[in-house]
């Protein structure tokens, strides 16, 4: 008996245990569902057998304006907002179902909120039934169906406008017209409602100049042409247009239904056209009222559809959120992105706008990416890197350049590593990015400017602040194996440059502890024997609080620049010496031979028993003073001839052309553009340089034409002289004696800030360019 008592105590111990299971499981359940339901965005309640409410959503006071608590203290309280005649609804479907096999029921009834607004809600009831067929309770869901009751009704609105204007044609409401069958379309007739359709009159409709189709509206105009075409080829004899547009004469539009009718002759051919014109314009604005109705019921259909399906993966979005903002923080560094294994950008930081200038959240969003900012030439390298990052390679220190949003190239070091998650899944890869451009372009700069110094055609030194030599140039290599001092030495340092005294010496560094630069003209011996002249500048370097780091040593060879002075103050020595001889010449064996018989004449008064009279005599002697004076004209216009102060250069030199034209010796042509007047100085030395080529030409060249050329452009003239003569070799002309006259002409521009280029071939003519600046 005992053993039976204990069995049955286990057993219900047992069965306790299970029960209690069993109501802890429901309880879970409940609370599940409470917490389903409180997100949802119906009206769900839980309901017994008996029609008790036991939950009741959050959301019924969003729709109903009520608090839960009323429903579930009163079950009648749905039925009580209920409109009258709906209330009959809620009842009926509850018992009807209750008492049927039916799982489930849906029905439609209106209710008054709280704010007294009139709602239509869709009631789905669902009955619970247990695992042995006993009903436990019902699920209701109530839906706020409003918006879509309003859309239906404006759809039967709208079908019954269309049904209204499909029964105008049989009314009579239409307008008639008749016209030609041509592409411009004359009308022949039109109906007399004409005025109250489109606006214009009867006889301006018919008038010769008026063509149906201009009134048609020019987005459609080709459409309308093209179904008349085709109708009339194909064999149809009448046919209805799409819908298409005029054009009103107050301007405003009219939608038109046209139904055409073909006539056609004898054989075939289309004749005539009739059209029975509709006025659908209400109908139009209707159908596309309900289209962007129909438009707006989808569009928030697929964002409340949205909006579920967000809710659903929000979990899984937020802890996949959480890995990678993880990722990124114990990664990131300058402009770092995150992307995956497609190459996607999923994350990167701001500073991507601040090196592009590229806006960021476009970045993010893959509405731009680095190749579309990329440098064209540097896109191949770019494509290449991440291909391979995708498929799982690494880079490091890859640079290459950029165009910013503002057209600034700059550079940038990128590196790719890729990403691996803790379960050893590669994950995508990580891109570190940083601007490099000041780096990049400083050593540019250094590299020029290395380039520079050592292709400068002055021989450039740097010293230390000792002056022991630590750089020479190229330049400077060559001019020290073609100096003979053995001062003149880089192992004996800077100072061994400077071999005129210790008095100098101390003047250098005096002059560059003031941070001045010291200049001097130095003189050395060749190995050929030539003397070597140089101008010699040194300056000191530097750091930032001014203590001296270097000397920079500048060696300018100037023994070409001193030649061609002393070759130059020597034309001009032999010139003026010349210019003396000759004048003297003139004096002594034109002017002094007629003032000597002159003087005989005249002494002939003085002289007894004279076998002349004094007539003859003083004829005779003022003929003979006569050709003195102008032999002394002669010898003055040589020098300075009238028509140059009086007139000016252009008119000098003309004159001066016309006289040695005259001798039939050469042509002289003198073209001027754009005159302008220049000050006498400046004249006369212009004047004698070119009458010294056209002298050179005719003694020298044997020219047939001469031609100058003077242009005057704001403040510079320039004067090209051009022979057509046998020309000569520069270089070698320079060098000899006669050159000397080439250095007297460059001499004469000189003196007025001018310059002379001779560009002159054997057999090739001459032309001598002369320019001024600023006359």
């Amino acid at each position: 008996m005992d053993i039976v008592s204990t069995s049955n105590n286990n057993n219900l111990k047992a069965e306790n245990i299970r029960l209690k299971n069993l109501i802890g499981l429901l309880e879970e359940e409940l609370v599940l569902y409470k917490t389903f339901v409180s997100y949802s965005d119906d009206f769900e309640s839980l309901v017994s057998p008996e029609g008790e409410y036991l939950i009741t959503s959050p959301s019924c006071k969003s729709i109903t304006g009520y608090d839960p608590e009323r429903f579930i203290e009163n079950r009648d309280f749905l039925e009580e907002i209920s409109l009258k005649e709906d209330r009959w609804k809620i009842n009926h479907n509850f018992t009807e179902l209750k008492s049927s096999d039916k799982l489930e029921t849906f029905f439609e009834s209106r209710i008054l909120t709280k704010e007294k607004n009139l709602l239509t809600l869709e009631h789905h009831i669902r009955k619970i039934i247990d695992t042995n067929g006993v009903l436990k309770g019902f699920k209701i869901k109530s839906r706020d169906i409003s918006f879509q009751k309003r859309l239906e009704q404006e759809l039967q609105l709208s079908n019954e406008l269309i049904q209204e204007g499909n029964n105008l044609f049989t009314q009579g409401n239409v307008l008639l017209i008749k016209w030609k069958y041509e592409t411009a379309g004359p009308v022949e007739y039109v109906s007399d409602n004409v005025s109250e359709v489109l606006g214009y009159t009867k006889e301006e409709i018919t008038s010769e100049t008026f063509r149906f189709a201009d009134i048609i509206h020019p987005d459609d105009r080709d459409n309308v042409i093209k179904e008349i075409v085709k109708n009339a080829t194909t064999g149809n004899y009448k046919f209805q247009h799409k819908p298409y547009r005029l054009l009103l004469k107050k301007g405003n539009i009219k939608w038109v239904s046209d139904y055409t009718i073909l006539e056609k002759n004898e054989q075939g051919q289309v004749i005539r056209m009739y059209g029975y014109l509709i006025d659908i314009t209400s109908m139009v604005k209707t159908q596309q009222h309900l289209q962007a109705k129909n438009e707006e019921y989808i569009k928030l259909n697929k964002e409340y559809k949205a909006q579920n399906l967000a809710i659903q993966k929000a979990k899984s979005k937020v802890e996949e959120s959480e890995n990678m903002l993880s990722i990124f923080l114990e990664n990131s560094s300058s402009w770092e992105t995150l992307n995956n294994t497609d190459g996607e950008v999923i994350f990167a930081t701001p500073a991507f706008e601040k090196i592009t200038g590229y806006n960021y959240t476009s970045y993010l969003k893959g509405q731009i990416s680095i190749f579309d900012f990329c440098h064209p030439e540097d896109i191949t390298l770019v494509r290449e890197l991440f291909k391979g990052a995708i498929e799982g390679r690494n880079y490091t220190n890859v640079v290459h350049r950029i165009i910013t949003k503002h057209k600034s190239i700059k550079y940038i070091n990128i590196s790719i590593n890729q990403v691996i998650l803790k379960n050893g899944q590669r994950f995508g890869f990580r891109t570190s990015i940083i601007d490099v451009s000041q780096e990049v372009e400083s050593r540019q700069r250094e590299k020029l400017f290395q380039k520079a110094v050592e292709q400068s055609p002055s021989s450039i030194i740097i010293a230390n602040k000792k002056g022991i030599i630590e750089y020479t140039n190229q330049k400077y290599k060559e001019v020290s194996e073609d100096i003979e001092s053995t001062s003149f030495t880089s192992a004996k340092g800077m100072l061994s440059i400077i071999n005129n005294g210790k008095r100098n010496k101390r003047h250098l560094f005096r002059t560059l502890l003031k941070n001045k630069t010291w200049s001097s003209e130095l003189t050395n011996k060749r190995i050929n024997g030539e003397i070597n002249y140089s101008q010699v500048t040194i300056s000191a370097i530097q750091d930032e609080i001014g203590n001296i780091q270097h000397y920079v040593v500048v060696m300018e060879d100037i023994t070409q620049k001193k030649l061609e002075e002393r070759l130059m103050l020597q034309a001009i020595v032999e010139a003026e010496e010349k210019e003396r001889t000759r004048i003297a010449q003139e004096l002594h064996d034109g002017v002094g031979p007629l003032i000597s018989s002159a003087k005989m004449f005249v002494q002939c008064f003085t002289k007894p028993n004279q076998k002349m009279d004094n007539k003859t005599i003083a004829v005779n002697a003022e003929e003979l003073l006569n050709e003195a004076q102008k032999n002394i004209r002669h010898i003055s216009y040589s020098l300075s001839p009238h028509i140059l102060q009086n007139f000016g250069l252009i008119d000098a030199i003309k004159s001066f052309a016309q006289k040695i034209e005259s001798t039939g010796s050469v042509k002289i042509n003198v073209s001027v553009n754009n005159y302008k007047p220049i000050n006498s100085y400046t004249e006369t030395v212009l004047y004698r340089a070119l009458c010294e080529c056209i002298n050179n030409t005719i003694k020298h060249a044997n020219a047939s034409l001469i031609e100058i050329f003077f242009n005057f452009d704001a403040d510079n003239l320039q004067i090209k002289y051009i022979d057509d003569g046998s020309g000569f070799d520069f270089n070698t002309t320079l060098s000899k004696k006669s050159g000397l006259g080439l250095f007297n002409l460059k001499s004469r521009l000189e003196i007025i800030n001018g310059s002379v280029t001779i560009d002159s071939n054997p057999g090739k003519g001459t032309m001598i360019t002369f320019v001024l600046q600023k006359i």
